[in-house]
């Protein structure tokens, strides 16, 4: 299933990178947000069954990217490493370097996101 990760890749965070050494000499850094450790309620009591039921949830503090990835950040990505995204390259707005990326795979994001020495969130997060 084809699934559009412009939010996938505004949700990146920092964990060890070992796959691929060259990433820092390609990207410039990103801004990240820190959120603090905390509960919050998720889910919906009266919302779609995959939601249900509203539970109470604790996360500890995190780091997010202020901003998506860019088309330019991919492009880079597949460039360093010959990565295969399938179908992405026939996306119209690959020519926009600055948009944010359309049109991945989560295991395409996932790749990403490992070679930018980040990660996906979880559902909570």
């Amino acid at each position: 299933m084809r699934v559009c990760f412009t939010l996938f890749l505004a949700l990146l965070f920092i964990t060890a990178c070992a796959a691929y050494p060259q990433t820092a000499v390609l990207l410039e850094p990103k801004p990240m947000v820190d959120i603090p450790s905390g509960w919050f309620h998720m889910g919906s009591n009266d919302g779609p069954a995959s939601s249900r039921p509203q539970r109470y949830v604790y996360l500890d503090a995190f780091a997010i990217d202020r901003t998506e990835v860019t088309n330019s950040d991919f492009t880079a990505f597949v460039a360093a490493t010959d990565y295969q995204a399938i179908g992405w390259d026939d996306n119209q707005l690959i020519g926009l370097a600055k948009e944010p990326v359309v049109g991945v795979l989560w295991r395409d994001a996932d790749a990403y996101c490992r070679w930018a020495c980040k990660r996906l969130p979880t559902e909570a997060e």
